[in-house]
């Protein structure tokens, strides 16, 4: 029988974000298929019911919640992270020994287009876990480009995570240029099929097609009208 593990799981904290949920239940339940164990899993959230949705989404009790940031002491401030990295002080919390492997779940909290300060930080709390002899995962991620000095600084830092998986060729790329060896191209876990989604024939007539207007927000070129006239076309496709 496979020794089961102990899992922390990163950046699912609300399962209402429908691509959290996805990437969270899919996570949970395709690992205990591919490990053949029945691994217990804790996930960061505020609120319990995120744990519940994940319960009856997998079928797999085995997952608990923990308080966001549970990894660290809580009197831990956003310097002291700098000072452990120093070893001046002690940031890893007692809980954190019992961890096996901790999993960042993916999307683009490590790019710069909503700071610099996030990324950075958090790439030093991973490596800090890593002295502790925990081993740390980044799964279905898209992952810079960084400027200045953080380009160096990330280099390092996310040179010595044990595995990123990027769930897209540009990622990849960017970091095979960076001179990163631990990557390897994934799928994005959201696409995946559903624990408890049937396999139906399809047809025209049953297609649903969601699109979001943030891509539009977020494209150099074009607006709102040419993003609905794509849209058209893509359901007349």
């Amino acid at each position: 029988m496979v020794e089961p593990l102990n899992i922390y799981i990163c950046d699912c904290p609300n399962t209402f974000n429908y691509g959290s949920m996805m990437m969270g239940e899919n996570f949970i339940y395709y690992f205990n298929k591919i490990s053949e164990a029945v691994n217990d899993y804790y996930v960061e959230t505020d609120d319990e019911i995120n744990i519940h949705r994940l319960k009856n989404a997998t079928g797999i009790n085995e997952i608990y919640q923990v308080p966001m940031n549970a990894l660290f002491n809580k009197s831990i401030g956003k310097y002291d992270y700098l000072l452990s990295w120093m070893n001046i002080k002690k940031a890893v919390s007692v809980f954190a020994g019992k961890i096996d492997l901790v999993v960042v779940l993916g999307g683009d909290d490590f790019t710069e287009d909503y700071g610099w300060k996030w990324p950075l930080m958090n790439a030093v709390k991973f490596n800090l876990l890593m002295r502790e002899g925990i081993k740390v995962v980044m799964l279905g991620q898209t992952i810079g480009p960084f400027h200045s000095f953080r380009k160096l600084a990330m280099k390092r830092l996310l040179g010595k995570i044990n595995k990123i998986y990027p769930r897209d060729s540009l990622t990849y790329d960017y970091l095979t240029g960076l001179g990163l060896k631990n990557i390897s191209l994934s799928d994005d876990l959201a696409l995946l099929q559903l624990a408890k989604q049937e396999t139906k024939e399809r047809t025209r007539e049953y297609i649903t097609y969601c699109p979001s207007e943030l891509i539009y927000r977020y494209s150099k070129e074009g607006g709102r009208e040419s993003w609905i006239e794509f849209n058209l076309f893509m359901i007349n496709f």
